[in-house]
Parts: structure tokens; C-alpha cells; sequence
């Protein structure tokens, strides 16, 4: 049910796409081995590789690949068994590359469906246009100085699933109900903790205006708003805003506006920038990301009982109404007795190492053994004795000619425990 606002020329219908950050649940950063554990002393998680020193490569980890997929299967989204990671050229003093990776042209995951649950009990579909994943930059600290302002680079390089809706959404009310529909799937599958207050989860919101059945206004993007109720508030306020510039003969201007708790106000922080603007181009430093539809489907084995199966079996099996059927689902530790709070912990049908605890590193030591000797090798359900680039390896001694390299600095004892390395199959020259 669209939102209307009243204005002094008739109504205005408010239209809005969702760009949400989740921060993957993972042990070890998406490039390097440093610990992502939130409330560190400042820049005490950061190696070489995170603070962008000369001659530092990135390694991916697999594991966080593996939570982007699960993701998107639970968002009943397309799996691109191709996928490329580029670089995002901005500059802004807590992101020490200068640039950051992220995807563009080919993310890991493609369009899905999102359902959500309407306060007058009606269902409505919100589309999903994409999954990527990306680092997260550092954090810029200005109320410790009064002249002052200190970066604190421990974030820098977490693992990001940036989820971008299509502009579906109508009104503040709807917004609300597909974050915290999303927020309780990635909970349920234990990819994102969606922890507000700390970040883990945030959202840029895309505002625009128009008269009912005329064409998408312009838009206006409200950065890293971080709990629902700023969701519904910056909304609100940012439409009304729109409309009474656009009624008073003026016209909106596409720029990127943040949102004042405060003053409970948005204001202009920079025009917006469009993709030619960031210069995307692949990273030299990482091969192309490629899957198989087999480490998909072991994947796919894996995934709980999600919130809609839930709320239909609670209603054709037990005979609950809709509405008790959402409260009990709201948390899964509620939903599933006996199971705890699963928001944290890492659910994998393939890794079965019981001193992974929760970190999802699971049995690799046979990959392990061939990285840390400095060959890139394919680690995971298709792994197949193949280095990188497609050679044959020795399985005793790893003899392919893959090239030998000393461990990084910063990549210690934690990265070797907990930071799996991934270089999966490159396609053929020609499918690049």
C-alpha cells in the first residue's frame, strides 16, 4: 500500500530503494587474517595488508564466500557461479588503499525476493537487485579533539554484504518492515549478528517524490542510517522536504544527505556520485571468483528452516493465526527451543573440524598445508588438487610452479588458524 503525502498540488507517492550493509560473521577480515571482533582498542585488529603498506596482496577468504552464498539462497536469489571483485577509487582518510574492493559488473549474487509482513496484515514483495561483497573502510573519530580528528582502522577490511533492493518500496512503514525482514533472515542463517548499535548492519535509504502513475522522481541518498526507528524518521522528514521544494517551483537535487538524530533533520554532505565517478576496474591483485554449482548445492543443504517456512508450518500445523505465527518467529532461539541464539554462530554442512568452534574454519589442513608452503591451491567441497591456475599438483609435495611466497607480515598464527585462503579454478582466457 503506497504512502501518500498531502501536498498543496495534490498527492505525492514516496518511492525508495534500500542499499543495507551487513557485516559478515567471520573470524578473520575478507582479505587479510585480522581479527574482526568489535570493541578492540583502536587499530589493535589491523595488519599490513589493512593498512594498505607497500607490496601487500589481498587473500580471500573463502569463508566469507561461502556466507555470501548461503545469503543469497536464503534470499531466494540467482547464484553467479562467475563473479569479479573491483576497485572502488574514492579517497577519505580512513580508507588507507585510496580505493576500495568491492564488485561491480559481476557481484556473487543476482536478483531475488524479499517478503514482507505490512502492519494491515497484508504480504507484499520487495525485489532484491543484488548481493555484493566488499571491505568495509576504517573509522573516523572527531569528538576526542577539538581540533583534531583520529582514524581508527580496526573495521578496515571486515567483510561487507552490501544487498540492494529495487525501488519497490513505498513509504516508511514498508522500509521498516523489509529491514528488519532482512535483519531476521541473516540472523537465522547465521551470516550477519545485524547488531544496530555496533554497525554490523546499516542502511543507505534512496528517497524520491512523484504524483501518482509519473515517472521515478530524483533521488537523494541518506547514508549509514543505523536503527529502524532513523530508518522511519529520515524518511519521513526527507519526502516532506522533497515535496515542498518541488511545490515551491524548485527542483531536487540527486546528492547524498545524512541523517541528524538530534536535530531530526537530513543535510546535504556531497552531490551524488554515479559508477563513472569511482573508476571501477578489476583488481589486478585477485583472480575472477569462480564456483561451482556443487559447492552451491552442498551450501544449499545446509540452510535452516527460514522465517516464512517457519510462519506457514506454525499456521497449517498448529493452527496459529498470522499475527502469533510472526511473534513466535521474530527470534529464532524463540521459533526453534532448545537451539539458542543462533545469530552468531556459523552453520556449514561440509566443514566438520570440532576445533572450529564457531569460526567455520572447518577440515582444510590438506589446502592449509600447500598455502602456507606458498601455493595457492582450491579448498572446499570441489576442491580438486588444482592450483590456481589450473595446474595439476603433487598431493605429497605440491610441485606445481605456482610460485613460492614468504608468509605476509601481519598474517600470523591468527591467519593461519582462521583465515582460509581461496583461490578457486580461473576460467579459460576466453570466458574472462
Amino acid at each position: 500500500m503506497a504512502a501518500l503525502i498531502k501536498g498543496e498540488t495534490g498527492d505525492w507517492e514516496i518511492v525508495i530503494g534500500l542499499e543495507v550493509h551487513a557485516q559478515i560473521i567471520a573470524k578473520s577480515k575478507l582479505f587479510s587474517g585480522s581479527s574482526c571482533e568489535f570493541g578492540g582498542a583502536p587499530n589493535n585488529h589491523v595488519s599490513l595488508v589493512d593498512a594498505a603498506m607497500p607490496g601487500m596482496l589481498p587473500v580471500l577468504n573463502e569463508y566469507c564466500v561461502e556466507q555470501a552464498v548461503r545469503t543469497g539462497l536464503g534470499l531466494n536469489s540467482e547464484i553467479h557461479l562467475h563473479s569479479v571483485f573491483e576497485r572502488k577509487n574514492y579517497f577519505y582518510p580512513d580508507l588507507p588503499q585510496g580505493y576500495q574492493i568491492s564488485q561491480f559488473l559481476h557481484p556473487i549474487v543476482g536478483k531475488g525476493v524479499i517478503e514482507i509482513d505490512l502492519p494491515n496484515g497484508e504480504v507484499k514483495k520487495i525485489g532484491v537487485t543484488r548481493l555484493h561483497m566488499e571491505q568495509d573502510a576504517g573509522k573516523s573519530i572527531h569528538d576526542q579533539h577539538p581540533t583534531k580528528s583520529y582514524v581508527d582502522l580496526n573495521r578496515s577490511g571486515c567483510a561487507l554484504m552490501e544487498i540492494v533492493s529495487e525501488p519497490d518500496i513505498r513509504g516508511a512503514d514498508e522500509a521498516c518492515a523489509y529491514v528488519t525482514k532482512l535483519r531476521m533472515i541473516l540472523r537465522y542463517l547465521g551470516t550477519c549478528d545485524g547488531n544496530l548499535e555496533e554497525g554490523s548492519m546499516r542502511a543507505d535509504v534512496n528517497v524520491s517524490v512523484r504524483k501518482l502513475g509519473d515517472p521515478l522522481g530524483t533521488r537523494c541518498e541518506i547514508k549509514n542510517v543505523n536503527s529502524i526507528k532513523a530508518i522511519q524518521m529520515a524518511i519521513d522528514y526527507e519526502a516532506t522536504r522533497q515535496v515542498e521544494i518541488i511545490e515551491a517551483g524548485g527542483k531536487i537535487k540527486q546528492e547524498t544527505r545524512l541523517w541528524d538524530n538530534v536535530k531530526g533533520e537530513t543535510r546535504s554532505m556531497r552531490s551524488k556520485e554515479e559508477a563513472h565517478d569511482y573508476r571501477y576496474f578489476p583488481d589486478p591483485d585477485l583472480l575472477p571468483l569462480v564456483i561451482t554449482q556443487d559447492y552451491v548445492d552442498a551450501i544449499k543443504a545446509t540452510l535452516p528452516e527460514l522465517p516464512d517456512q517457519k510462519k506457514h508450518r506454525f499456521m497449517s500445523d498448529f493452527g496459529l493465526s498470522a499475527y502469533d505465527s510472526s511473534v513466535l518467529i521474530a527470534e529464532r532461539a524463540r521459533a526453534d527451543p532448545g537451539r539458542g541464539d543462533h545469530g552468531r554462530k556459523q552453520q556449514s554442512g561440509f566443514h566438520q573440524d570440532p576445533d572450529a568452534e564457531r569460526s567455520g574454519v572447518g577440515d582444510h589442513r590438506r589446502g592449509q598445508r600447500h598455502a602456507d608452503e606458498g601455493i595457492d591451491v582450491q579448498v572446499g567441497p570441489d576442491f580438486g588438487g588444482r592450483c590456481a591456475g589450473g595446474e595439476e599438483i603433487d598431493r605429497n609435495r605440491g610441485t606445481a610452479d605456482s610460485g613460492r611466497r614468504a608468509e605476509r607480515p601481519g598474517e600470523g598464527a591468527h591467519c593461519k588458524r582462521h583465515h582460509r585462503r581461496f583461490r578457486p579454478r580461473v576460467a579459460p582466457a576466453a570466458q574472462q
